[in-house]
C-alpha cells in the first residue's frame, strides 16, 4: 500500500484494458504469444524507462512505507494468501527509483508484475513499464476479490492461454479522500498499442474498482495521494502489517 498502491494500480489497470480489448489480445505474436516471433517484433521485453534503483532504494522504500511482512503458510488457500492487519498514520515522498523499487519487492507468490520500471515526468504524468505473468494475474485477482466471471468468459473465448507479456502504461493519477481521479493516455500489451477508445473505456471500471477495494479496506485512507514537484506524495494511514504467501 502507499508506494505499493502503485502496483495496485497498475494492476488493475492492466487487467481492465486485457478483458476489454479482449478480442483485441487475439493478434499473436505480435503480443508475444507465440514463442520465437515475439522476439522479432521486441515483444519479449518490456520497454526500457531509464531507471535503474540500487539495493537502498528498496530499503527506504520501505521503511518509508514501514508495513510489517510477514509470511503465511505455503499452504494457505489463494482467496486467504493476502491479509491486512491493524492501521497507522503515514505520509512521505518517493522518487521514481524508490518507486520503482517497491514496485519490484514484492515476495507474494502470486503477485503477478516484474522488471517494473515507474518514471515520474515533470508534467506529473507517470509511465510505467514492465512484465506482466497472466498465470498469476487470476490468482492474483481472486485474492483480492476480483469478479472473476468474465475475465474467464474472454479467456476462454479467445483462448488467451500465454503466459508473460511486456506492458506500458501512462497516464495522470491521484487520490484525494478515497477518491480516484484518472486519465490514461496510453496502454500497450506486447508491443500493440491499445486503441484509445479502449483505454478510455477501461478508465470507468478501473476507477469504480479501486474504489471499491479501498471502501473494503479499512485500514487504507488516501487523504493525499499524487504527483508534485518530481516526486509521488501520500498522506493518510496504511496497514500495519500485510501478510501473504510467498515465493
Amino acid at each position: 500500500m502507499g508506494g505499493k498502491f502503485i502496483s495496485r494500480l497498475i494492476f488493475t489497470l492492466l487487467f481492465t484494458v486485457l478483458i476489454s480489448g479482449g478480442a483485441l489480445l487475439a493478434v499473436g505474436g505480435y503480443l508475444g504469444f507465440v514463442p520465437y516471433v515475439n522476439k522479432l517484433f521486441g515483444s519479449d521485453k518490456p520497454r526500457d524507462l531509464g531507471i535503474r534503483f540500487a539495493p537502498g532504494d528498496s530499503l527506504k522504500a520501505q521503511e518509508k512505507i514501514g508495513i510489517k511482512l510477514v509470511a503465511l503458510p505455503k499452504d494457505t488457500p489463494v482467496t486467504e494468501s493476502f491479509k491486512l492487519k491493524g492501521k497507522k498514520p503515514a505520509s512521505y515522498s518517493m522518487t521514481s527509483e524508490e518507486l520503482t523499487a517497491a514496485s519490484n519487492n514484492r515476495p507474494w507468490v502470486y503477485y503477478p508484475l516484474s522488471a517494473v520500471q515507474v518514471k515520474i515526468n515533470q508534467d506529473s504524468s507517470v509511465e510505467v513499464s514492465g512484465m506482466l505473468d497472466t498465470v498469476k494475474l487470476i490468482n492474483y485477482a481472486e485474492a483480492i476479490g476480483f469478479d472473476l466471471t468474465k475475465p474467464r468468459e474472454y479467456m476462454n473465448q479467445y483462448r488467451l492461454n500465454f503466459q508473460k507479456l511486456p506492458f506500458y502504461l501512462k497516464g495522470i493519477g491521484s487520490v484525494h479522500d478515497n477518491k480516484v481521479a484518472l486519465d490514461l493516455q496510453s496502454a500497450e500489451i506486447g508491443r500493440f498499442a491499445i486503441p484509445i477508445e479502449v483505454v478510455g473505456q477501461a478508465e470507468t471500471p478501473v476507477v469504480s474498482f479501486i474504489e471499491t477495494f479501498i471502501s473494503k479496506t479499512p485500514s487504507f485512507y488516501a487523504k493525499r495521494l499524487e504527483i508534485n514537484s518530481g516526486k509521488f506524495i501520500f498522506e493518510g494511514s496504511l496497514p500495519e502489517e500485510e501478510a501473504t504467501v510467498n515465493n
